[in-house]
């Protein structure tokens, strides 16, 4: 619990005395009326009955006047901090804890001397000294008026990056235009709110313009940690007066301030969408089931894909002096403090090593700049993905749910500092690369691209760097470091030839110098066995020729492996997912839509071929695949952040090279057993979101074959459960119109596609739409009370009740109940379902007597059944405790 400003003044009440909320509430309400008499006069009045104020509350709850804020006891698990801003800069927050901390040393301050310096508001109090030293701290400034970042990242720091979170309530004090001070306020005005905020600003005292730009401050961080944790659905909740008095002219008395606030509060509280949060909220923190973890919500707020690293160099770097120079030229021509990004363009034919020589200037680089970014340049989709992901991780919390309209925000500011950008791959020529490029104030951007038209983009022309082949020396050199042949006269003679042969192509030479040490190839031999395959002139064609000579001693299914992987995108495939599919028999199917064809079981075989040789998945042959693969250069292996697993990469070329070795009749097998391998890995959702990536490439591969609509369906699920919403309605769209291409519409998978498309959508009309369809098919299939027809009548209420149409939800409701009246005892926990849900809706019509019985009802059976701790039981209580309250029931809603 973190407070700022009177809020610290809650949490001390909350968290070091242990007050309930309601003696809390009386308290504070006692407090206010007391410091902010209009006869008092001046700040240091102010200050002395404020200091009184607190000494009576600390006898009243029968503690010492110099009771320390640090609690001793380790069995006390609430914690809280209360912030304030040292006088001296208004900007900075300083914490005083509750609790004995790792990373912030104790300071032995008591109660009353935080309290008086987080409610030191300028202008009405006096800054408060306390400490040792004396220090100066007066109330939250700009940027510290809403801790709920720092609470968060002190939660991570106590409890752990493991630690799942149920949800983040935060309480405002009104957003600035509430309450406006009329112009004859002086600073003895009896009222002090956050709400302050006049439409007259120039004539306002500078304490005025200061709390004005505070309340913006709080309200604008507010909307930033609501927009970011937008994904993760029913954490985040946030409560503060809307609206208020906006033009009143007359000053007020104090009676009427406080009586006007509670008419504000009691406005805004009855508001259905405020209603509709408060129950959310509760029941969301009694059901204690967590939604993401702490360091997920520091970090990247959410389920997101694994940070991308620069990519590997295996391979010996041979240094290209020429561009090489120029990049260094450019680095140490800008000059220091320069605010401006310079941008590199690499072109060239494939394997020409344009990837290498810009991954090798970013290495060793590195500690030049504050960030840098490898961001992979095959499409506008990967391009806008890896900038999110990018402003996410390294923008904090601010950004951990960042657009990308956020993120080209974050690299265009002050916040993102001095960074290197490595666009890699940028090969598209419809790419419209301008619109996407991070243009910040301070940086570097190298971009890699075989379109020698993206040199344009360079700042200038000497920065359009063209990579030709290597020159003979740099490609002989190549090959005496690739082959550990010895740098003799006779050995760089034969390498010349080598090079010659292939037209100095670092991948080419590369792959030769490999072959050569791994199998103990001659050069002689290994110009006889090149001249073998190669047929053909071109560049691109040299180097398949040399992928061949290596390619040939691998076994059979091995080979296939490489083939499989062409399906794929070419970086990040997580190979525990290979364990995971064959678990399963690679026979997962989320959704059974339509039947499968034969090319199905023989995916399966195809499968099982190559990673199950002995009739089940085993390590030890899938580590001699990684080191055959290795030996060849035809792939890498990099190791899971954290994790024993590996990634496995191939270079972009190689990846050609491997789709163009497999039989044009048999891609569409290689296709299909692709996407059984990723359809039954995403069970599992650490390696899920490591796929996201790989399932994007096999839904672009669809051109090759078809995808089955089953699995096209489970992928469409996967986009959705990531976030991607858009992506996944696209998906399901493409699904129900193949199923409506194919089959009577009345089929009961109609119904499971509206349910799915229903998901995937924030507007709920549509939603519900969606959802009456499938409850048609249902009842049209199944009838009125098969159970899967009352389960998705109840959905559909469920999304009447949302959108306030709560007559429509309760004649659902009351058929729903009559339909259950006359089932069986196993459909029991069907209508407490059904009468929870009523229990709300009549709550909300204001029918409390109505809201009680079905409430009771609910709770009654659903304890009955489920355990004391379900969620589903916590909410049935937290709604009926609600239901008390307001029938003035307060034992029995304080007993649930």
């Amino acid at each position: 619990m973190a407070g700022a400003d009177f809020g610290g003044l809650v949490v001390i009440m909350l968290v070091v005395l242990r007050m309930s909320a309601e003696a809390a509430r009386d308290a504070f309400l006692k407090i206010c009326a007391n410091v902010y008499k209009k006869e008092i006069q001046g700040d240091e009045e102010r200050t002395r009955v404020l200091r009184k104020c607190i000494e009576d509350l600390l006898k009243e709850q029968d503690q010492p006047l110099d009771l320390s804020l640090l609690i001793d006891d380790p069995k006390v698990t609430c914690l809280g901090f209360i912030v304030a801003s040292p006088t001296a800069d208004a900007r900075t927050m300083h914490k005083f804890l509750t609790y004995y901390s790792t990373s912030i040393p104790p300071e032995q301050l008591t109660v009353i001397e935080v309290a008086l310096a987080t409610c030191a508001a300028q202008g009405y109090f006096l800054p408060a000294s306390i400490g040792p030293l004396r220090r100066q701290y007066s109330s939250a400034g700009l940027g510290s008026g809403n801790p709920t970042r720092e609470l968060l990242s002190e939660a991570l720091s106590q409890f752990g990056k493991d630690q799942y979170v149920s949800a983040i309530v935060s309480f405002g004090s009104g957003h600035p235009g509430v309450l406006p001070f009329p112009s004859s306020f002086s600073s003895s005005s009896p009222f002090l709110s956050k709400a302050i905020l006049s439409s007259h600003s120039q004539n306002q005292p500078n304490h005025l313009r200061f709390y004005q730009e505070m309340l913006e401050d709080c309200e604008q961080t507010s909307q930033e940690i609501s927009r970011q944790t937008s994904n993760l659905v029913g954490i985040y909740f946030r409560f503060s007066v809307e609206q208020g008095f906006q033009g009143r002219k007359k000053d007020f008395e104090l009676q009427d301030e406080f009586g006007t606030i509670a008419s504000l509060v009691d406005a805004y509280a009855s508001m259905h969408e405020t209603e509709r949060r408060l129950d959310h909220c509760v029941t969301q923190v009694c059901s204690r089931e967590g939604v993401t973890t702490l360091e997920r919500l520091n970090h990247v707020g959410g389920n997101h894909e694994f940070e991308r690293e620069l990519p590997s160099i295996t391979s010996p770097f041979i240094m290209r002096h020429q561009p090489w120079a120029k990049m260094v030229n450019e680095l140490d021509s800008i000059p220091e403090g320069q605010r401006s990004t310079r941008v590199i363009v690499i072109t060239g034919m494939p394997g020409a090593g344009k990837t290498w020589l810009a991954t090798r200037f970013a290495q060793e680089y590195y500690n030049f700049f504050s960030h840098v970014c490898f961001i992979d340049g095959q499409s506008e989709a990967t391009i806008k993905a890896d900038t999110m992901h990018h402003a996410r991780s390294k923008g904090g919390m601010v950004y951990s749910q960042a657009t990308f309209k956020d993120a080209l925000g974050f690299f265009r500011g002050d916040r993102s500092g001095n960074c290197l950008l490595f666009y890699d791959n940028v090969d598209k020529e419809d790419l419209d690369l301008i619109k996407l490029l991070l243009l910040g104030r301070q940086g570097l951007i190298i971009v890699t691209s075989r379109d020698h038209l993206k040199g344009e983009l360079a700042s200038e022309s000497h920065l359009h760097i063209e990579l030709d082949v290597m020159t003979e020396d740099e490609a002989i050199e190549t090959i005496i470091q690739t082959s550990r042949l010895p740098n003799s006269a006779e050995n760089r003679v034969a390498a010349r030839a080598v090079a010659q042969e292939l037209g100095c192509l670092p991948i080419a030479l590369t792959q030769a110098g490999v072959s050569m040490f791994r199998y103990g190839y001659t050069v002689e031999r290994y110009l006889t066995l090149y001249r073998t395959h190669w047929d053909r002139i071109s560049g691109e064609d040299k180097a398949y020729s040399a992928f061949d000579i290596s390619g040939q001693r691998l076994p059979r299914h091995f080979l296939d492996f490489l083939h499989l992987m062409t399906f794929m995108h070419h970086s990040n495939f997580p190979m525990e997912a290979i364990s995971l599919a064959a678990e399963w028999g690679f026979e997962v199917e989320l959704f059974q839509l339509a039947p499968r064809e034969a090319i199905y079981e023989e995916s399966i075989d195809l499968l099982k071929s190559i990673f199950c040789r002995n009739g089940q998945w085993d390590e030890r042959s899938q580590s001699q695949m990684i080191m055959a693969i290795r030996n060849c250069s035809l792939g890498t292996f990099t190791p899971l952040p954290n994790s024993e697993s590996l990634f496995f990469h191939m270079h972009p070329l190689i990846h050609e090279w491997a789709m163009d070795r497999i039989p044009i009749h048999k891609r569409s097998l290689f296709k299909e057993a692709a996407t059984r391998l990723v359809a039954c890995a995403i069970k599992n959702l650490p390696v899920r979101i490591r796929l996201l990536s790989h399932i994007d490439s096999l839904l672009w591969h669809s051109a090759i074959a078809p995808m089955h609509v089953n699995d096209r369906a489970a992928f469409g699920k996967m986009l959705r459960k990531a976030g991607r919403l858009e992506d996944a309605q696209g998906v399901w769209m493409e699904v129900r119109d193949e199923l409506e291409s194919r089959y009577d519409i009345l089929q009961i998978s109609f119904a499971t596609v509206y349910l799915e498309m229903a998901l995937t959508l924030k507007e709920s009309q549509q939603r519900r739409i969606w959802e009456e369809d499938a409850v048609e098919l249902y009842e049209s299939v199944y009838g009125e009370t098969h159970m899967k027809t009352l389960h998705a009548k109840r959905s559909l209420a469920e999304t009447c009740l949302s959108v306030g149409d709560y007559k429509a939800a309760a004649r659902l409701l009351r058929c729903l109940l009559k339909e259950l009246e006359e089932q069986d005892a196993e459909f029991y926990l069907e209508a407490c379902r059904v009468m929870r849900i009523a229990a709300s809706v009549s709550f909300r019509q204001k029918e409390y007597s109505g809201a009680q019985s079905f409430g009771e009802q609910a709770l009654q059976g659903l304890s009955s059944i489920l355990p004391a701790h379900d969620r589903e039981v916590l909410t049935a209580s937290a709604e009926l405790a609600r239901t008390y309250s307001h029938l003035k029931l307060h034992a029995d809603a304080e007993r649930l």
